[in-house]
């Protein structure tokens, strides 16, 4: 669908879709929540495993979030824009405390990464903000690249290296030996939505792009750029849907992870790290 915005000022318009599969291991429990909306606020939110209850996080955080974004207004400085984005995480952060501490005992938490379309006040240019706690990731695809992407909270810390080198492998030894380390630690992270701040920091970032026509944003939780490499993800959005994107997802998840392969003449198992069973959760806007 093709909404109303202010960027359509500088002559552009755009599509939002989401789409997202819950895990073969809970076929009936999605731990992710996402959304799309007619004001070109995309949000995916990954409820942290292991937790019970965490899908309850990242719903809640989601629908607070979508609400206190359409209270936002649509034409904003870059500057003011980042400062309000950085405050409705604190604020869900708080309220997901409020709630936790009223209907749920326990410890809940869920990763996040919203973007929002917006129009600069004094150009009309259009751009788009990321803002993220965790691993779910937000991207900015152009000309069949990507031309922008957010920095993982995991156990390597944001390093632009180490998840360029994840994000292009299937195999350990694809990577330099110094790094192959990483690859069993890659889901592990370092910054959450939770109601319990003391056990689990949240680190908020922020990445503004100016928008242009033909450019794709795209939001993804690990379930997704997981089993994904980059290179799969473009090739797919280049002229798929995230729905295209979450079943290629969920097709190699359903992969075993040891493939055979020939050494020297003789068969042997390969790791293949990809394949990993998780919910899988997408949402985008293309401009057009």
């Amino acid at each position: 669908m093709v909404y109303n915005h202010p960027m359509k000022r500088s002559g552009y318009e755009y599509r939002v879709d989401t789409a997202s599969l819950a895990s073969d291991e809970h076929i009936r429990r999605n731990e992710d929540a996402c959304f799309a909306s007619d004001e070109g606020y995309l949000g995916v939110f990954d409820g942290v495993g292991g937790n019970f209850g965490s899908e309850l996080a990242s719903q809640f955080v989601a629908s607070y979030c979508l609400n206190a974004l359409s209270r936002l207004p649509r034409i904003a400085a870059r500057e003011a824009s980042e400062r309000d984005m950085g405050k409705l995480l604190e604020d869900a952060r708080q309220a997901l405390i409020d709630m936790s501490i009223k209907e749920h005992e326990g410890l809940i938490s869920t990763t996040s990464v919203i973007a929002r379309a917006l129009a600069d006040p004094s150009s009309h240019e259009p751009y788009i903000q990321f803002t993220h706690a965790g691993d779910s990731r937000g991207y900015l695809i152009r000309d069949n690249q990507v031309a922008a992407v957010t920095l993982d909270h995991g156990i390597a810390g944001p390093n632009a290296m180490l998840q360029e080198l994840l994000s292009n492998a299937h195999y350990p030894d694809e990577l330099p030996d110094d790094f192959r380390f990483i690859v069993g630690r890659r889901n592990l992270i370092m910054s959450a939505i939770t109601s319990r701040p003391a056990e689990c920091d949240m680190r908020v970032e922020y990445d503004t792009h100016t928008l242009m026509q033909g450019d794709v944003v795209l939001l993804t939780s690990d379930g997704v750029h997981d089993n994904l490499t980059d290179p799969e993800i473009i090739d797919i959005m280049r002229s798929g849907t995230v729905r295209d994107l979450v079943e290629a997802a969920r097709t190699t998840s359903r992969r075993p992870n040891y493939e055979p392969h020939i050494v020297n003449g003789k068969k042997v198992q390969r790791l293949n790290f990809r394949p990993k069973a998780d919910d899988i959760t997408a949402a985008s806007l293309r401009v057009f």
